[in-house]
């Protein structure tokens, strides 16, 4: 597949995900792959939803596994890297890792493949709202309860640490709210109002998902919404920062 063929699907995939009803199907299979990008979800999604577990054609034959002849491999991004010289604030000289554009690689599902057995994963315990306030109250933050809304279910201020819940949802929406506005906090950088409801929404919907919450539902409503008008180029760039949020929140969880 060519990178422009892959991009094509990449966004058919995107459309089709904000305009499906198959919204907690989708949930379950992020869950499965949260060590991916957004866009590689999607991309596996659109090519292969029942997959379970992937890996490119070496890491299977590691594994004692090889892909049965015929079978055609899911296409997915790599990034292209290349090593460039740094100063640090030290002065001392280092070697650092950029990307510069993306290939098209194949992974195959364990399903495509024959030989030794997999182990069984581990079952991730699932979190529920106070699982998740306790959470980031772990990570120095607080939350606090109010009773009188205008329509918000949550806000912060920048610069604060402090994240405001309505007390009239439901404890499940309220959930999804600190993780949302959690992500407001911590995005650090000035954007369109659009943009940033873009980014912290797939972000805070990724977070949620690995929690075993499914937002899907609202989440693909909010974006299609906040997205009108705008390309697709533009959205997918807007991933990227959404996928720093996610590996933001779990690397403060394991820290705390």
């Amino acid at each position: 597949m060519k990178p422009d063929e892959a991009i094509e699907r990449l966004e058919r995939a995107f459309h089709d995900w904000i305009s499906s009803n198959e919204f907690e199907k989708f949930s379950d299979f992020i869950k499965k792959f949260h060590k991916y990008s957004f866009h590689n979800i999607l991309m596996i999604y659109a090519q292969k939803p029942n997959a379970s577990l992937v890996a490119g054609f070496n890491a299977w034959r590691k594994l004692g596994r090889n892909v049965l002849k015929g079978e055609k491999g899911i296409a997915i991004f790599a990034p292209n890297t290349y090593t460039y010289k740094t100063v640090n604030d030290d002065g001392e000289e280092e070697r650092k890792q950029g990307v510069r554009g993306f290939r098209i690689v194949y992974v195959f599902d364990v399903s495509q493949t024959e030989g030794e057995p997999i182990p069984e994963c581990k079952i991730e315990e699932e979190y529920d709202l106070d699982s998740v306030i306790e959470m980031v109250e772990g990570m120095g933050y607080s939350v606090e309860f109010y009773d009188e809304s205008h329509g918000e279910r949550g806000y912060v201020r920048k610069g604060e640490k402090t994240i405001h819940v309505h007390n009239g949802e439901s404890s499940g929406q309220q959930a999804s709210t600190i993780l949302h506005e959690w992500c407001h906090l911590k995005l650090d950088q000035e954007l369109e109002r659009d943009d940033e409801e873009i980014i912290v929404q797939t972000g805070s919907y990724l977070i949620a998902a690995k929690l075993g919450l499914d937002t899907s539902w609202y989440t693909a409503q909010y974006i299609e919404s906040w997205s009108q008008g705008k390309k697709w180029k533009e959205i997918s760039k807007l991933f990227t920062l959404s996928d720093n949020l996610f590996h933001k929140f779990f690397n403060a969880a394991v820290m705390a």
